[in-house]
Parts: C-alpha cells; structure tokens; sequence
C-alpha cells in the first residue's frame, strides 16, 4: 500500500470518528483502555530498554542487558531496542558467561523498507502500555519524542549511570518536563546529588553483583607483566599526555609499557586486565564503579584521577585515588612501579582482594540483586495499573 493511500484512509479513519457522538467516543475509548488494561494484567506490556549499537566491550551495553535479563526473569515482556536493524552485541553473547543474554528479544529503530530495498524507515511503534526504559547517556531521546501526544502515556525511566544525564539536559530542562516517571539509581551519592536537584521518583540498586568473568581465579601472578593497562574513552589526549610525561619523567622504568584495554571480545578485555600490572581509568564518563570494582574483585591494582564519582567511598579513596592533574598521577604509577618490582605479584593481589572484601564485592549476589530489580519493576508495574485503572474509572463515570 502506497503512503499515499495510508495517509488517505487515516484520514477517513479520523473523519468517522469525529463524527461519531460523545456516547460512542467513549465507548470506543473505554474499551481501547480495557484491552490495555488486560494487557497488562496478564503481564503483556513492554519493557523496552534502549541499547546504543556500540559493537565493543563497554560497561554501559553490558549493564542495560544485565538489568532487562532480570526484569525478564521476574515475569515481565522486556524488548532490547537498537539502532540498526541485525545489531547484536556479539562481544556480549559470544562469551560463554553471558550466553544467557541471547533469549532476551530485540527489535530496532531503523529498518530497511523490505528485504530488496536499501531504503531504511526510521520508525518505532510504541504503546500506550509500554514502559521506555533509557539511560542517561542516551536521555536526549526523550526530548526528541516530547511533542508525540500519542507516547505521553508511555512510561518513561532514566537509568542513571553517573552524572553524564546533566550534560545531556537543555538549560532550564528536568526530568518532569521530560514526562520521566521515575530515576533508577547504582550509586547511592549520585543519587542524592540528583535528589537535591530534581524532584523525582527514584530507586536505589545497591548491590549490583560482580558480573561472570570478573572472578579471583582470572588473575594467575606468573602472568601479570610490566604493563600499565589505560582506559580512556572520550580523553585519549589526556592519556597521550599521561605517557609523555611519565616516559620522560622517569626514563629508568621504561622497562614499563602502556597499553590500552582491547575492548574487541569479552575475552580479550579481561585477559588485558589479567595480564597488566595496574590499570589507569581515564575514561570521560564514569559508567557507575563496577568495572573498578570487577577489575579489584579480581586482584587487579585500579589507579583513579580524583572525580566526584569516588568520592562517597573512602575506601577507594584512600588506596587508589590520586590528584586529577597528569604530573601528579605520572608520579603516583611511578611509585606503584617501584613497588611491583620489589614486591611478589601474589603479594599484591592478595592485598588487593582484601580490599574488595572490605568492599564486600563478594558478598554481593545475583539473586539479591535480581530481587531488587523484580521489587522496581513491580512497582513501576503497578503504576501501570493504576494509571489505566484511573483513566478507565474516569472514562466510565463520564458515560453515566
């Protein structure tokens, strides 16, 4: 059918409705709501978690994924919504610790017309029942869709991952603005920082487990070798700088070489920390501490550039925080290197994973943290019923 010929029949579709008397309007409403409202009684509605297409290994993909497979488990009709269509996080479900990830369905934003066309539609059919799950880093999409009156009754949450949703926002913008039902939360500090500013329902997930790969057994001393593992998404200037200076500065331990974390494969991104002395993490955006804490969890040496985001932890604080300034953490790798020449690999991972017992990483479980999510979601599912619930008693007292 021509999009001519679509336009044309919508067109007569409104025209009958309009025409139609108040009694008839609402009935045609009232049972449009109680179709709705069976849907999700029976558990129907989506869940649909936006994903970007980043085809490499970042903590921010593997996080969405992590919270849709338990909001899945819990009972709900979850939807991992990509870009392009034939995405798949490959990096993701090809390890063998996250082959679960693959029963979780996905759609996409942009399709091709049909198989022989290369035209693409950039569309998405949303419900009124759907819940539109985002994250901070990607929130701006909720101000693109703010003027479609048919998605204002869609749900919407804000995964906050760290403080990237505050450079996202237009001057003068909050999340009620934005029609955000509520904010969930990993890290208790950032949010009361958000609680001070913006007036929203939130949650807390404080007890994000160390995810499957991340174990103490990764780390084997006779294979750690003289390297300085970097991250730095979004700030590669800054670790050319930090090279520079730190070749220059201390030429007797040029013994040591940088390197930065391949993020092709799963595999190949815990075997670069595995295998590297310390890790520096220079990346712009924080995305919560969990890839910190799963590097510590394993006996790995993190060294962090001062930043709000450590802040509410004294323990990282004081072991592994350094002056945000290239001279000063130049200096403090220097020293580290210092000491990994003197000291027993096995030394140093031991004492590092008493630091992350003291963090008690591994007393965090899965089944605590899938609990969590279940009792969100539940919530955000009630929600659901009762803005339905109320819009279905206001449609039928209007037709008494």
């Amino acid at each position: 059918m021509s999009n001519f010929k679509k336009q044309l029949e919508q067109e007569f579709k409104n025209k009958r409705y309009d025409d139609l008397d108040d009694n008839k309007k609402n009935e045609i409403k009232l049972n449009s709501v109680n179709i709705i409202m069976k849907e999700i009684t029976d558990n129907k509605n989506r869940y649909i978690f936006y994903c970007p297409d980043i085809a490499l290994v970042n903590p921010l993909v593997k996080l969405v994924y992590e919270v849709a497979l338990e909001v899945k488990k819990a009972g709900h009709n979850v939807v991992i919504l990509h870009e392009l269509a034939g995405f798949k996080a490959h990096w993701l479900y090809d390890h063998e610790d996250y082959a679960e990830y693959k029963s979780i369905p996905v759609d996409y934003i942009i399709n091709k017309v049909s198989k022989k066309s290369k035209r693409q539609k950039n569309m998405y059919s949303f419900r009124a029942s759907d819940t539109l799950v985002v994250t901070d880093a990607y929130q701006d999409m909720l101000e693109n869709i703010l003027s479609e009156e048919s998605l204002k009754l869609v749900q919407k949450i804000v995964i906050v991952t760290g403080y990237m949703g505050l450079s996202s926002l237009q001057p003068g913008m909050d999340y009620n603005r934005l029609n955000v039902n509520s904010l969930v939360f990993f890290d208790e500090n950032v949010k009361a920082d958000y609680d001070e500013l913006f007036n929203t329902k939130s949650y807390l997930i404080n007890n994000y487990p160390v995810s499957n790969g991340f174990n103490r057994e990764v780390i084997k001393p006779g294979e750690v070798y003289p390297v300085i593992g970097i991250t730095s998404i979004g700030n590669n200037d800054k670790a050319q700088q930090l090279i520079n200076v730190f070749y220059n500065r201390y030429p007797n331990l040029s013994m040591f070489t940088f390197k930065v974390i391949s993020r092709d494969n799963m595999e190949s991104f815990i075997d670069n920390l595995s295998t590297s002395a310390a890790i520096v993490v220079l990346d712009k955006n924080i995305v919560t501490k969990q890839m910190i804490y799963e590097y510590l969890n394993m006996g790995g040496t993190p060294i962090l550039p001062k930043r709000r985001e450590f802040s509410d932890n004294p323990i990282l604080t004081k072991n592994f925080v350094v002056e945000d300034d290239i001279f000063d953490m130049a200096s403090t790798i220097a020293n580290f290197c210092q000491y990994w020449l003197s000291t027993p690999t096995s030394e140093i991972k031991k004492s590092m994973i008493q630091i992350a017992d003291e963090l008690e990483l591994n007393n965090r479980s899965l089944n605590d943290f899938g609990e969590t999510v279940k009792a969100i979601f539940g919530e955000l599912q009630a929600n659901r019923q009762k803005t339905f619930g109320g819009l279905k008693e206001m449609l039928e007292n209007e037709s008494k």
